[in-house]
């Protein structure tokens, strides 16, 4: 009789603490994923002189493109982004340009609606963008 009471009880412990183990819900929100989030993509513009726009943002699955009238475009390829919040994300990722100097540049992204805030390294201060298409 003691021999089955121990094994009934080391297998009742046996299974309590399995299911506690496997009951763990671990979210990944606040991790880093590669690639830009869908709702950020698309091509974002700001400011126009002459009916161009001064500066645009293209933003797909594979980076951001930064395009600026009269300087060379500069790209962040393979980015990795993490949410904050809603339509808030942080991305992050190399910047290259044929001018300068690899560098890794932080984005802040603020969608609502057709607009956009942007706040990130070369950029002065949070600008406003609308959405192109």
């Amino acid at each position: 009789m003691n021999k089955s009471v121990i094994v009934s009880t080391s297998l009742l412990f046996g299974l309590i603490s399995g299911f506690s183990l496997t009951s763990t819900n671990s979210t990944q929100a606040s991790s880093w994923h590669k690639g830009t989030p869908k709702s950020v993509r698309g091509a974002w513009a700001r400011g126009t002189r002459n009916g161009v726009a001064m500066l645009t943002i293209d933003i797909n699955s594979k980076g951001l493109y930064f395009d600026y009238v009269d300087i060379p475009e500069m790209a962040m390829r393979h980015p990795k982004y993490k949410f904050v919040k809603h339509n808030y994300y942080l991305i992050y990722g190399r910047m290259t340009n044929p001018t300068y100097k690899p560098f890794y540049g932080k984005y802040a992204i603020y969608r609502h609606g057709h607009t956009a805030t942007i706040k990130g390294s070369n950029l002065n201060g949070a600008l406003h963008f609308k959405l192109l298409k």
